[in-house]
C-alpha cells in the first residue's frame, strides 16, 4: 500500500523528500499511506468548495493546493475510500472523511501527503520545508531564546519544521 508511486509522479522528485526519504518513513510506518508529487496545477479537479478556498490566491498557492488535494484524492482510492472533496477547517487543516487521517504539505516545488486509516493511527502531522527558510529577521517569532540557547548555530528552519509538524499532529 505505502510503496506505490501515483501515476504522474514518482520517487525522484526534485525538492527536499528523496527516493530514500519516502522509503524510509514507508518501512517505519506501516499502514499509513506516502504519496509525493511535483506541484503542478490540478485545479481543474478540485470541487467547488475546494476551488473556493483558493480562488482568490496567487497561481503558485493555487497549484500547490490543488496537487495536495489531488494527492489526497488518489490516497482515499488507494485506501478503499470514495474520492471526495477535502474542504479546509478552522485552522486551515484539511478536513478528511471520518474513517481517515492525514496531514499535506509542501515546498514550492513538492508536495506530500501522508494519510492512513483513523483505526490505525491517532494523528498524523508532516511538514517540508527548504533548507535556511528561516531568515534572522522571523526567528524571534519562531524559536524562543532559551532554544536558541540549546540548538546553537543550526539550520532553524529544521526546528520550524517539527513544530509545523506537531501542530498539524495536535
Amino acid at each position: 500500500m505505502g510503496g506505490e508511486s501515483v501515476p504522474g509522479t514518482g520517487d525522484n522528485l526534485p525538492g527536499v523528500l528523496s527516493s530514500s526519504d519516502l522509503q524510509f518513513l514507508r518501512q517505519r510506518h506501516p499502514g499509513a499511506l506516502f504519496l509525493a508529487s511535483e506541484v503542478r496545477d490540478h485545479c481543474s479537479d478540485l470541487a467547488g468548495e475546494e476551488w473556493h478556498i483558493i480562488s482568490s490566491a496567487v497561481d503558485s498557492r493555487r497549484r500547490e493546493f490543488s496537487t495536495g488535494r489531488w494527492l489526497a484524492r488518489e490516497g482515499l482510492s488507494r485506501l478503499g475510500e470514495e474520492r471526495v472533496a477535502i474542504p479546509q477547517g478552522d485552522r486551515r487543516e484539511p478536513v478528511w472523511p471520518d474513517s481517515i487521517i492525514g496531514s499535506i504539505s509542501h515546498t514550492s516545488t513538492q508536495v506530500v501527503v501522508v494519510m492512513a486509516l483513523r483505526k490505525e493511527y491517532r494523528g498524523i502531522g508532516i511538514d517540508l520545508e527548504e533548507k535556511n527558510r528561516v531568515e534572522a529577521g522571523l526567528l524571534c517569532k519562531l524559536v524562543t531564546e532559551r532554544e536558541r540557547l540549546y540548538h546553537g548555530d543550526i539550520d532553524y528552519t529544521l526546528l520550524f519544521s517539527a513544530k509545523e509538524a506537531i501542530y498539524k499532529l495536535c
